[in-house]
């Protein structure tokens, strides 16, 4: 299952601040925030807006 993610870097000294987008599978840390889309079908995420 693929599933669209925007990974937010909270806590890793190194890479604070950094933000990477996921069409896939992935596996992350406590030291980021997974956001995801409630309804992926109606509601993806449009990487040209963050972009």
């Amino acid at each position: 299952m693929n599933v669209e993610a925007l990974i937010f870097a909270a806590a890793a000294s190194g890479s604070l601040g950094r933000t990477h987008y996921v069409n896939g599978k992935f596996i992350s840390s406590d030291l980021c925030f997974i956001i995801t889309p409630k309804d992926p079908v109606n509601f993806s995420i449009d990487i040209n807006f963050i972009i």
